[in-house]
């Protein structure tokens, strides 16, 4: 995992906990929670392992979906023994499979430590990753665009990027943060790519149209949480609410989902930095209702802390979908998936095959439907060498 994005491989502890096989989530009554309407849960659709087209150690970091019959995944794999070489990983859904497509050569089998920060999607002829392909205070990210003709030509950029959407299938933005920490932009137009100076380092975006973008990140100004939107013409930062940090604690983004113009949700956690390992830690999420950002509570999840993982996407009724993984004291880890919606809270298990727990690293919704692809890790036991299967997660129908 690169130090300077929040998304990708992280903290692990392996413990003698017994093996579970269940595929999908029960929902956990607790206060403040309600019950989930009746409809298909969530559950493990695929698994990536070793002896198929993928080795063990796969993260899928990305997921993208343009409607029921095409979305896409991004990640990276291990291609030896002891994860020092890995490969970047892309898959397509075409509505009845998962497909490998096969990656350029320059992102195959490096000895750098790939991390696939980004992937967005127009239609199943137009896609976007990108592959963080930097080293130690030399940030530097290729962004791939995938059109019928196959793969163009990588085009690398000197920061690391995080962030990318394809609101047409010839217009796409890219965003995060060049080697000190400014805000880096850029914006491709069918034909050419330019930067772009922008308020805010962006961890996450998300599109409705070419004049509706949003990126929740650091903001230049402060250096604390950031969220701008463009409309058309021109970026501007939205002003935030409080979030009543205490001077021990500090707020990092980590995920925005634009539904519409008055439908937004942002989120990311809260950690108390007087704690210097596992510190103590919460998700927040944040909603925009055409006028302003409001603090929604998250509900206290069953462990002390929170891994740095917090993704959200809309459910496509309203509503949003978070998921987060805990550490407890104890070591204990889960994966949870929360669901807010006409103002009252639920929460599941993320579904696990073989493993103690489920990490989920990514959400998106299915457009046109209610239902929502995920993404995550299986971690397994007893892993072998080359680590943790990668799982596809589905809710919905």
């Amino acid at each position: 995992m690169s130090s300077r994005a929040v998304t990708g491989r992280l903290r692990r502890l392996v413990l003698p906990m017994a093996v579970t096989g269940a595929l999908a989530g029960a929902l956990v009554a607790v206060p403040g929670l309600s019950r989930a309407a009746s409809q298909p849960g969530w559950r493990v659709v695929a698994v990536l392992r070793e002896n198929t087209s993928q080795l063990n150690g796969t993260l899928l970091s990305n997921v993208a979906a343009t409607g029921p019959d095409n979305a896409w995944l991004a990640g990276t794999y291990c291609t030896n023994s002891d994860c020092k070489r890995s490969t970047l990983l892309v898959q397509h859904w075409t509505g009845k499979a998962w497909q490998v497509i096969a990656v350029p050569t320059a992102d195959k089998n490096s000895a750098t430590e790939y991390s696939a920060a980004g992937v967005a999607a127009s239609s199943a002829a137009s896609a976007w990753v990108l592959n963080d392909v930097g080293t130690y205070q030399k940030y530097s990210t290729n962004v791939l665009h995938w059109t019928p003709k196959g793969w163009g030509t990588p085009v690398k950029f000197p920061a690391a990027l995080t962030a990318v959407v394809a609101p047409l299938a010839k217009r796409a933005w890219v965003f995060g943060a060049n080697a000190v920490g400014t805000p880096y932009a850029a914006t491709f137009n069918g034909t050419k790519w330019s930067q772009v100076t922008v308020p805010v380092a962006g961890n996450s975006a998300s599109a409705t149209t070419a004049g509706n973008i949003w990126v929740i990140g650091t903001a230049a100004s402060s250096g604390a949480i950031g969220i701008m939107k463009f409309n058309g013409t021109a970026w501007r930062t939205t002003p935030l609410p409080s979030l009543g940090l205490s001077s021990s604690q500090e707020a990092v983004a980590t995920g925005i989902a634009a539904a519409s113009t008055k439908n937004v949700w942002a989120t990311g956690y809260i950690m108390d930095t007087s704690v210097e390992i596992d510190p103590p830690s919460k998700p927040f999420l944040l909603h925009w209702n055409g006028a302003k950002w409001t603090a929604i509570k998250v509900p206290k999840l069953p462990a002390d802390s929170i891994w740095a993982n917090v993704n959200v996407t809309q459910d496509g009724h309203g509503g949003a979908w978070l998921d987060a993984t805990t550490i407890a004291l104890s070591g204990a880890q889960q994966g949870y998936l929360l669901h807010y919606s006409g103002g009252a809270w639920s929460r599941v298990t993320a579904p696990a095959v073989a493993g103690d727990f489920t990490e989920p690293g990514a959400l998106t919704w299915i457009p046109g439907t209610r239902s929502v692809w995920g993404a995550g890790e299986d971690s397994l036991v007893q892993p072998n060498l080359n680590g943790y299967p990668a799982v596809v997660l589905k809710y919905g129908a």
